[in-house]
């Protein structure tokens, strides 16, 4: 992982060392996969490593190559969930798949990647992609080492942070004359606040007595964690007055804290912008 030595060494040092990392403990050269889709993600993860290796290549496509690589072995992760079957023991007893360390190991992976292109170029997708593979460790881990799922929770939350603070910053500088960096929506910005509140929402759900060393503080901090994701929630909506999915997370926030009147508005508020989202009947008619 890069660490603070790397502030003292020349940009030249500094990509060396991270291609030898790279090279060595995330890209996993193997000869290709029988499956189709699998052979195809392995090839284009050695196209990008080779031309990581290119050492004419600028900084600016250095950082697109890193999160295109990210990407990647986030779409491999995905891959292997959705190939993953139940496996039971000699018991009839639901046991851990080993694709789940698979899926694990690529989605760490990508956070590797992820961090190496941060510490070239801040952009609004670099933080929030890493969030989501930081969150979908924490999901494969949830069962088999939950502490370190809520860890990875709260890092996730981190990265949601930074990456809503990046991208208000870019959609600011969307509109000013002679900016041509990285163009981020108001949208693009609601969706990083509305994964942050859920990701507010599941560490709560996670939350134990040992996370808060008092079972006394528990409650307490599992409702700062639920107020929190409210917040920003109704930021995300307040950005994006027609964010659906903000509205109805609301509502399931407002649902696990009691407050079954909020929920059940905020929950109608939702399929009520789901639905003046459609196409009236009439619209529907004339385009037959």
């Amino acid at each position: 992982m890069p660490d603070k030595e790397d502030q003292n060494l020349s940009n030249e040092q500094k990509r060396k060392k991270m291609l030898a990392h790279i090279s060595q403990r995330v890209h996993a050269s193997s000869p290709l996969p029988k499956n189709n889709t699998e052979r195809k993600l392995q090839t284009k993860l050695d196209a990008l490593m080779h031309r990581l290796q290119d050492e004419t290549v600028t900084e600016t496509t250095l950082v697109d190559l890193l999160t295109e690589y990210a990407l990647t072995l986030q779409e491999q992760a995905e891959h292997f969930s959705g190939t993953k079957s139940a496996v039971v023991n000699e018991k009839g007893e639901e046991v851990q798949d080993e694709n789940e360390d698979v899926v694990e190991g690529l989605h760490a992976k990508a956070c590797v990647a992820y961090e190496f292109a941060s510490k070239w170029k801040e952009r609004y997708t670099i933080y929030y992609n890493w969030a989501i593979a930081v969150g979908d460790r924490a999901r494969v881990l949830e069962r088999k080492r939950p502490e370190e799922a809520r860890i990875l929770w709260r890092e996730a939350c981190e990265k949601y942070e930074k990456a809503v603070e990046v991208g208000m910053e870019r959609s600011y500088l969307r509109g000013k004359e002679g900016f041509s960096g990285e163009m981020v929506t108001s949208m693009s910005v609601s969706r990083a606040l509305n994964n942050h509140g859920l990701a507010l929402r599941q560490r709560a759900m996670l939350m134990t007595d040992s996370e808060t060393e008092e079972s006394s503080n528990t409650d307490e901090s599992k409702s700062k964690c639920l107020s929190e994701a409210i917040l920003k929630f109704r930021r995300a909506i307040r950005i994006s007055s027609d964010f659906h999915r903000a509205a109805y997370n609301l509502g399931t926030v407002e649902f696990a804290r009691g407050q079954m009147e909020r929920a059940a508005v905020y929950v109608f508020s939702a399929l009520a912008m789901v639905t003046s989202a459609l196409p009236s009947s009439s619209e529907t008619e004339n385009a037959k």
